[in-house]
């Protein structure tokens, strides 16, 4: 045998080989994601919430608490404010040590694109969890 030549025990194409690797590659991704997808969505069923959105495959829930503090929220912020919904945007933040009060972030859009920090109208508003209502309101410092 030649130095400079390799023996190849199989006559077909590389390109083949590298075909079936690929497809061995997508059948196994495409089935991870597929389990992934259905235990998400399994899971969140079985937590008892409702609403949220899907995005890349993962669902988004929210919990029945949460989308209530966020309707009081917008409720405050319509009749106290004036803001129309599309002209801020809502950050549900925890709740306070005490765990009495959520604490949600009212981000004023025109405030992101601000240059001075803290010279806006966005607050921070801290909801009672029993009452659902707005109990303070906290300025950017």
């Amino acid at each position: 045998m030649k130095e400079g030549k390799r023996f190849r025990i199989s006559k077909r194409p590389r390109r083949f080989g590298m075909i079936i690797c690929f497809l061995r590659w997508a059948a196994i991704t495409i089935t991870l994601g597929t389990l992934l997808w259905s235990g998400c969505h399994l899971h969140s069923e079985k937590d008892g919430k409702k609403g949220g959105s899907q995005v890349a495959g993962i669902t988004e829930t929210k919990s029945t608490e949460e989308t209530r503090i966020e309707e009081a929220a917008v409720e405050y912020l319509t009749q106290r404010k004036h803001w129309k919904r599309a002209e801020y945007r809502l950050e549900y933040k925890g709740t306070t040590e005490d765990k009495r009060f959520a604490v949600v972030w009212a981000i004023y859009l025109r405030d992101e694109t601000n240059p001075m920090p803290g010279s806006g109208q966005s607050v921070a508003l801290h909801v009672d969890r029993n009452k659902y209502r707005v109990v303070e309101e906290l300025g950017w410092q």
